[in-house]
């Protein structure tokens, strides 16, 4: 991934710099959850926030955006009651406190009709992206 990255930047297509630097990121976050593996909880929740805000969203996809948004909802909701490891339970209050903002995020792009427009839907996974990241920083 290190060596296509490198390629693809040395040459002026960007699609095949942003294809190969989101590989290069995925397997970095493969590797990462290897190493120090988050909440199963958390880690289904983000892989579906990865297409969405990694493909959908730099697409303008907003019809796929929308298609995700209940999913979306669904496992931020299954995070909040996750258990916590006996090592991580001095996190335990930041760490709901994090969670229940991930829900209001995804409940408000969930919330979102289809007569809502690009910029709403993209500030909406924005917000949940930012969410899911104070979330993740806890763990850090």
């Amino acid at each position: 991934s290190v060596e296509a990255y490198a390629a693809a930047a040395k040459g002026s297509d960007d699609k095949a710099l942003l294809d190969a630097a989101e590989a290069l990121h995925a397997k970095y976050e493969a590797l990462v959850r290897t190493i120090r593996p988050v909440l199963k909880e958390m880690d289904e929740f983000h892989k579906v926030l990865y297409v969405v805000f990694h493909k959908d969203l730099p697409a303008q996809n907003w019809e796929a955006v929308r298609a995700a948004a209940p999913e979306l909802k669904a496992k931020a909701e299954a995070i909040v009651p996750a258990k916590l490891s006996t090592r991580q339970q001095a996190k335990a209050e930041p760490f709901a406190k994090a969670a229940s903002e991930l829900v209001k995020a995804a409940t408000v792009l969930a919330g979102l009709g289809p007569k809502a427009d690009g910029a709403a839907v993209e500030q909406a996974v924005l917000k949940l992206h930012t969410r899911y990241q104070e979330l993740e920083k806890i763990f850090d």
